[in-house]
């Protein structure tokens, strides 16, 4: 699913960055001064790390918020909440009922320039809860979770007006599969979940802080 979305998302970027600017001349470009909320969604396809090779598919949601205050190398920073569930297409060499559910919430830095013109680079550092299922022959052991920390970093296109085409990488490390988290012991395995997402973001202004150029 992931796969087969990724052309068309390319295309829709390059359609976006041909096409639009264009069309944008002729009337006036709104500039965010004010408090800015993100929220989309999108696919992702992730190395699940557990067990065997390959990888998987799922859904993912985001939600961004910039406050806008302080000085102007300050204001690309807000708070970040993420969330995925990463459950299809497992190969043959992974449990079938394989799936890990991901949410996190962190800081984010963008950063926003004249020379980028649509474009938006990111990055953001996360805190997160998972859950995963799993089969691996224990009985009544077929589910766990653990706390996890994240680094991720990606664009954001401006497509259209509020429009805002997103990709990402992230990677996550996980507290070790197989040990008591209370009592760590060093014994568990190490999981660092890792991949991309793709998506669509809408950008929701206070409309008393807009003008435009």
């Amino acid at each position: 699913m992931f796969f087969r979305l990724v052309p068309r998302l390319i295309l829709a970027v390059l359609f976006s960055a041909v096409v639009l600017p264009s069309l944008c001349q002729t009337a006036p470009a709104a500039v965010e001064t004010g408090a800015r909320l993100m929220v989309g969604a999108g696919a992702s396809a992730y190395h699940d790390d557990f067990y065997g090779s390959g990888v998987m598919e799922g859904g993912a949601f985001w939600v961004n918020y910039y406050p806008r205050v302080g000085p102007d190398l300050l204001r690309g920073f807000g708070l970040a909440l993420e969330g995925r569930d990463i459950s299809m297409n497992p190969t043959s060499t992974q449990p079938s009922n394989l799936r890990e559910d991901t949410a996190s919430g962190g800081a984010v830095y963008s950063y926003s320039s004249s020379r980028l013109y649509r474009f938006r680079p990111y990055v953001e550092f996360m805190w997160g809860h998972a859950s995963i299922d799993f089969h691996v022959g224990v009985p009544h052991y077929n589910h766990d979770t653990r706390s996890y920390r994240s680094g991720a970093g990606g664009f954001e296109y401006r497509a259209w007006r509020n429009v805002w085409l997103r990709g990402e990488y992230e990677e996550q490390f996980w507290q070790r599969m197989f040990e008591n988290p209370a009592n760590y012991t060093h014994s568990g395995i190490k999981m660092r979940p890792r991949g991309a997402s793709l998506g669509v973001s809408y950008s929701f202004f206070n409309g008393h802080h807009m003008h435009t150029k």
